[in-house]
């Protein structure tokens, strides 16, 4: 048994290094430590992620302090190494079966090495490897036993839905530029297919109350709830600092509440969107008094906006799920960058958002959704518009990574190339977001009960990856897929969703994708709304060489 065993002290000597690759995560566990601007690449997420409560553990028990090396450093040693931090390494056996759920530690040579899909998993994994460091009793010995080596399920609470099934909202009030009692803003809203409208309150004014209270119950009569906004902003006022402001502003949302929080046809109470790291306590404290005046404990909307690019961006996702217990995490991240010249369709960063959204709402037990653009990218007459193919690249996002909600941005009228026109008049905008509408509507009628466990990139042309993503490498039975741009989304129960990243004609035309070790049977038709035998699938095929699947523009297939 002792050849099995992986030393990190032997003999009173030190029988490994601590690699230190990249910066650690999360960073709010290491913050004696910098991390770098921007974040760079993940590229595969296989590192073994350890504070200091190990090392200093070992240094205590042992009177041995294991030297800490850079990651150049490290390339020559030949004993036992730790990393710390990221780790790219190049044989990936037996690392991707872990999910969302899980995480995985394996004896990797002469290297200890983890998959973790979210940062949660990072964590869980650096407590079991703390937990399994064996001493000898003279504590010249320090070791891990195989039991600190396998696959692990994590303990997670269930999910808190803040929403009971996938639901459709959009960004901005219509009635900005109606009167409440506007038959064709009402009607509008209605075909659009939204599950959800944004409404704005003035609880101090009764004649506008009453009104609003009417639209609110047409609208639930309709199926279709509310997002009401209405309490008096207090500005940047932190509540811990001011305390008379913070009585004032809970005064402000008792008064909402109380107004209004006796209709049903009111989903969750509007509150913040984009806000900054020093406005957590007041989105805290808010959500505290939402909680307290109201019965029914809607949730609260705070939209985060776009991060994935930030300096300490892991940082303000955990201050914001520490400090807030947000209901569900939701942002925006428009692809600006796509225009006429064939430019990237999207910046570095816009998968990252995702990627980062989903690993913290599995951690916190909780839904995650996106804002998606609506309008013409930018603005600008040099830039180009939207298109049914960046519109549905965009919401073909949502089912690849597992969100229960999407807001369109931006319904109302306030430029000219929003969803609606002049005096609420539907564009061609209006038809395009609705026609998504019901694509959505369809796959999640088959989503919204599975779990999402694990999600994949495959590469880019040129043989690289998008930013943050985690690469395929074969896993899961599917086999070394040949075929790039693509995204590859585990559901429980054998559900396989392969989403097209290819969202423009600059980005490349049709392709194909080869997965030698795919056994589905049935192809869900999102017009049928169930699955069918794959036998009916316009775009497979069963070829000698494995099954092909034909991608064109922006297309999503989902298996079983």
């Amino acid at each position: 048994m002792s050849d099995n065993k992986f030393y990190l002290v032997k003999d009173g000597r030190s029988a490994c290094s601590f690699v230190y690759s990249e910066y650690p995560y999360p960073y709010d566990v290491y913050r004696d430590v910098t991390p770098p601007e921007p974040v760079k690449n993940i590229s595969s997420r296989l590192f073994i992620y350890l504070n200091k409560t190990l090392l200093n553990g070992i240094c205590q028990e042992t009177g041995v302090w294991p030297p800490l090396v850079t990651e150049d450093e490290g390339k020559d040693l030949t004993g036992n190494k730790v990393y710390v931090g990221r780790c790219f390494t190049t044989d990936l056996s037996g690392l991707g079966e872990a999910n969302a759920y899980q995480y995985v530690i394996i004896r990797h040579g002469n290297t200890a090495v983890t998959l973790a899909h979210t940062y949660g998993g990072y964590r869980a994994a650096a407590e079991k490897i703390h937990a399994c460091v064996r001493y000898s009793e003279d504590k010249k010995d320090a070791w891990l036993d195989e039991e600190a080596f396998g696959t692990f399920s994590r303990d997670l609470p269930p999910v808190r839905h803040a929403f009971p099934q996938f639901t459709i909202s959009f960004y901005g009030s219509p009635y900005n530029r109606a009167p409440r009692e506007d038959e064709k803003t009402f009607r509008g809203i209605v075909d659009f297919g939204t599950d959800e409208v944004p409404l704005n309150a003035n609880w101090h004014d009764p004649e506008d109350t009453a009104k609003l209270r009417r639209l609110i119950e047409r609208f639930y009569a309709e199926g279709i709830t509310t997002r009401l906004y209405g309490a008096a902003h207090p500005g940047d006022c932190d509540p811990l600092e001011h305390p008379e402001k913070a009585e004032e502003y809970e005064q402000e949302i008792r008064g909402l509440v109380e107004t209004f929080g006796d209709l049903e046809g009111i989903s969750q109470w509007g509150y913040w969107d984009e806000p900054e790291a020093w406005h957590f306590n007041l989105c805290s404290f808010a959500r505290t008094c939402f909680r307290k005046y109201d019965p029914k404990k809607r949730p609260v909307y705070i939209n985060l906006g776009p991060r994935a690019h930030s300096f300490g961006v892991q940082t303000f996702y955990s201050e914001f799920s520490r400090l807030v217990h947000p209901d569900y995490y939701c942002f925006d991240r428009y692809p600006f960058f796509m225009t006429e010249k064939g430019a990237e369709m999207t910046d570095l960063y816009f998968y990252s958002n995702f990627e980062l959204q989903r690993a913290f709402a599995v951690d916190d037990g909780v839904d995650h959704g996106a804002i998606l653009a609506g309008i013409k990218v930018g603005a600008d007459p040099a830039r180009s518009d939207i298109t049914p193919h960046f519109m549905r690249w965009q919401t073909n996002l949502l089912a690849a990574y597992g969100c229960r909600y999407i807001e369109y941005y931006v319904y109302y009228h306030v430029h000219d190339y929003t969803i609606l026109g002049e005096n609420n008049e539907p564009t061609w905008r209006w038809d395009l977001c609705r026609e998504t509408t019901g694509y959505l509507k369809s796959v999640f009628s088959l989503l919204d009960d599975h779990r999402l466990e694990a999600v994949f990139h495959l590469p880019k042309p040129d043989g690289t990856y998008d930013l943050d993503v985690i690469p395929y490498y074969g896993w899961r039975g599917l086999g070394n897929i040949a075929g790039c741009d693509a995204i590859l989304s585990f559901y429980d129960e054998g559900i396989l969703v392969v989403t097209d990243k290819r969202a423009d004609v600059f980005d490349g035309g049709d392709h194909d994708l080869l997965i030698p070790g795919f056994a589905g049977t049935e192809w869900f038709d999102p017009e049928q709304r169930k699955f069918i035998p794959i036998c009916d699938c316009p775009a497979a095929e069963m070829t000698e060489e494995g099954f092909r699947l034909h991608l064109t523009l922006a297309s999503q297939y989902i298996f079983r």
